[in-house]
């Protein structure tokens, strides 16, 4: 129930503030992005020191992406654990296990190096995801989801937007994966899906992930805020990205290939 959330007052009072500054860090952060690349991935190397000491990307990832899989089941500890909200719960966890665990495990050794303040940025961005979703979800607008899922077309539709983005996630970064053995610190061209039509297979479909989630929630604020924060963060970055690919590659790099959006950006 929720009177048995720990720190409900402070919880329930932060809300909208938590909401508008976490939004307009994600401003912020989009127009910077233009200008100067986060020191992660392949943008990692002659970074300056302003960005703090380096660490392992695959283990630096594993802990800054942690929150979004520990703390939702907290919540769900915490709420009155309905059929809805346990879905809730099991489809965000499956994205998140996906991303945070089972992607970087399998990653080969090899994985550039992030910085502290990279690594501390993206630890308070999941935090603050996770309390605006599931805070939200659970305890503050749980009257809102009291409903059949199953029943809800919009609900229906959204799931399986969702479910087609973590199908095509998961083949993107198994195509990018299988590109190095152990070892290996090159960079190849990627192939195959919908690597022939974007740089950034990837990224467009975590977009049409969390686009899928806004319509499962009923366009909850939490999903939408979670949405545009994606696409504040990963536009700029694709359009580094594919810039980076001409680059390296020259005449070799597919010509027919956008930045993000297959025939369109």
């Amino acid at each position: 129930m929720t009177d048995q959330i720990p720190f409900e007052l402070p919880f329930e009072s932060a809300y909208p503030v938590v909401l508008k500054v976490f939004l307009a860090v994600g401003f912020v952060s989009f127009i910077s992005l233009f200008f100067v690349q986060a020191p992660y991935g392949r943008f990692s190397e002659g970074s300056s020191k302003i960005w703090g000491p380096k660490f392992s990307g695959k283990y630096g990832f594993l802990v800054q992406e942690s929150p979004s899989v520990f703390a939702p089941p907290i919540y769900y500890y915490f709420s009155d654990r309905t059929i809805t909200q346990l879905i809730f719960l099991i489809i965000w966890e499956i994205h998140y296990v996906n991303r945070v665990i089972i992607q970087p495990l399998l990653q080969p050794t090899n994985k550039k190096n992030t910085s502290a303040f990279i690594m501390l940025f993206a630890f308070s961005f999941q935090l603050t995801s996770t309390y605006l979703n599931f805070y939200g979800i659970y305890f503050r607008e749980k009257e809102k989801f009291v409903f059949d899922l199953f029943k809800d077309p919009v609900a229906i539709i959204g799931l399986l937007i969702f479910s087609i983005g973590l199908i095509g996630n998961i083949i993107s970064d198994t195509i990018l994966r299988k590109l190095r053995k152990p070892g290996d610190a090159n960079y190849y061209i990627p192939r195959g899906f919908l690597f022939e039509y974007t740089s950034a297979s990837n990224y467009f479909c975590e977009m049409i992930e969390w686009f899928g989630f806004i319509l499962f929630t009923k366009f909850f604020v939490g999903a939408v805020t979670l949405f545009t924060w994606t696409n504040f963060n990963l536009f700029p970055r694709s359009l580094a990205q594919h810039k980076w690919y001409k680059k390296k590659f020259g005449d070799e790099y597919p010509k027919q290939r956008k930045a993000l959006i297959p025939f369109v950006l």
